[in-house]
């Protein structure tokens, strides 16, 4: 229902990795990478944790558009984020209570508020 209304009034849906770069990470307060679920064995170093938050992969989507001159964007994401939560650690076991996972959606808008019509 939420992304009928979305796609009604003018947005595209994209869908990112839950994979993403280790690097958004390192020295972010709000997203401390000590909290990042990592993969045991990383594919590439580009995609070794699971992600925190949408906002990464909105973003490397509206450098992508932009690049190729595609500057007037409205996006939305519905995604899962993964935390791994420190405090309920216990002992040197891990346990999926650990591991927290959660639905979000972002929403991104860049470039002119209203695209150029035709008969103007």
């Amino acid at each position: 229902m939420i992304s009928e209304q979305l796609t009604a009034n003018g947005f595209h849906e994209v869908m990112n990795n839950s994979l993403t770069k280790r690097a958004y990470y390192e020295n972010n307060a709000l997203y401390p990478l000590q909290e990042c679920v990592a993969l045991i064995n990383p594919l590439s170093n580009d995609l070794s944790v699971m992600r925190r938050t949408l906002l990464y992969g909105g973003l490397e989507n509206i450098a992508y558009n932009r690049n190729r001159k595609n500057n007037d964007l409205r996006l939305y994401e519905f995604g899962n984020c993964y935390r791994f939560d420190t405090g309920k650690r216990n002992g040197d076991k891990l346990t999926l209570a650990e591991y927290e996972e959660e639905t979000h959606l972002g929403l991104w808008i860049c470039g002119k508020r209203t695209r150029k019509n035709w008969e103007a």
